[in-house]
C-alpha cells in the first residue's frame, strides 16, 4: 500500500510546519518499511525542506501534479507542462477583466514566476512569504505575453472568492475547456487561489502514475482541499482532517483529527508493518 499525503491544511500544521511528532512517526514509518509520499501544490522550492525533514525517497507529487520529483536523484520523473501558444486564449480572456495573472514558467533552464505588481492581501502573503525566504524565481514585470512561454507550468490568480467562482465557470465553459482548472481557498491568507494548469496536471492522474513508479496497486490518501479531490476519489480509502475545508462543506470521506493535532501521524501510527 502507498500512502500519499496533502501538504497544507492535512500534514502541516496551522502555522505551515510538521510537528515533531508527526517528523518522528513518519520518519519511523519508513524506516519500517512503509511506503508514504507527499501530493502538493507547492513547488520543489517550497516543499523540499519538507521531503528530506521526513526522509521520503520515494517520488512525489508537486505543483498540483504538474510535476513528480524524484527526491534521490534531484530530477523531475514527469511533467506536464503547457506550451504559450495553447494559452492565447485564456490570456485574452484575463486581459479583458480586472485580474492580474501570475505566470509560473520555465524559461532557459530556471523556474520563473512572473507578476506585475501586489494588488491584494492574497498575492501580498505569497508575494511577502517568497521573498523572505529568499525565493529566487519572483521577477516583477510590465506584461507578459504567453506565447514566448514554452514550458508553462501554470497560469495563477489571487483574489475573492466571488470573483473568482464566477471567472471558474466562464474559462471551464469557454477558453479553459482543454485544461484543469484548481480553485481553492488558501490556508493561510483566506484568499482564492485559481490556476489554469496541463490537463494531465491534476493530483488523481499523478496518484496512479505513483502505482506505476512505485509497483504497488493502491493507494491510501490523506487531503483537505478541492485541489485533493481527484486524488482521494481514486484511493483504496480517502481520509479528511475533521477541520478540513472539505469536512466542514460535507464531503463524505473518512475523517482523521485535525491537521492541529497531527491526524495523518496518528493514522499511520496505528498501522502495524
Amino acid at each position: 500500500m502507498l500512502y500519499i499525503s496533502d501538504l497544507d491544511g492535512t500534514l502541516l500544521d496551522r502555522e505551515g510546519d510538521l510537528t515533531d511528532f508527526t517528523k518522528k512517526v513518519i520518519r519511523r514509518f519508513i524506516s519500517y518499511g512503509g511506503k508514504f509520499t507527499i501530493a502538493s501544490a507547492r513547488s520543489i522550492f517550497t516543499a523540499g525542506n519538507f521531503i528530506e525533514q521526513l526522509g521520503i525517497e520515494i517520488p512525489v507529487i508537486l505543483r498540483n501534479g504538474a510535476f513528480i520529483y524524484d527526491p534521490k536523484t534531484r530530477k523531475a520523473m514527469d511533467s506536464k507542462l503547457m506550451a504559450g501558444n495553447e494559452l492565447s486564449e485564456v490570456m485574452a480572456f484575463f486581459s479583458t477583466r480586472d485580474v492580474h495573472p501570475i505566470l509560473h514558467h520555465i524559461e532557459d533552464g530556471e523556474f520563473r514566476v512572473d507578476y506585475t505588481g501586489i494588488h491584494n492581501y492574497g498575492e501580498e502573503h505569497y508575494f511577502e512569504t517568497r521573498k523572505k525566504e529568499g525565493d529566487t524565481r519572483l521577477r516583477l514585470s510590465k506584461g507578459y505575453d504567453s506565447r514566448v512561454c514554452n514550458q508553462c507550468i501554470s497560469i495563477c490568480l489571487i483574489d475573492e472568492n466571488d470573483k473568482l467562482e464566477k471567472m471558474h465557470r466562464e474559462l471551464q465553459e469557454g477558453p479553459g475547456r482543454e485544461f484543469i482548472i484548481h480553485r481553492y481557498i488558501d490556508n493561510y491568507s483566506n484568499h482564492t487561489w485559481l490556476e489554469v494548469n496541463h490537463r494531465q496536471a491534476e493530483k488523481g492522474y499523478a496518484s496512479r502514475k505513483l502505482l506505476e513508479l512505485t509497483s504497488e496497486y493502491e493507494y491510501t490518501a490523506f487531503g483537505d482541499n478541492i485541489n485533493d479531490i481527484g486524488m482521494l476519489d481514486g484511493a483504496r480509502e480517502a481520509y479528511i482532517p475533521e477541520n478540513s475545508y472539505l469536512a466542514g462543506y460535507g464531503y463524505s470521506y473518512k475523517h482523521i483529527v485535525s491537521n492541529d493535532e497531527d491526524g495523518v501521524a496518528h493514522f499511520l501510527n496505528s498501522i502495524k508493518l
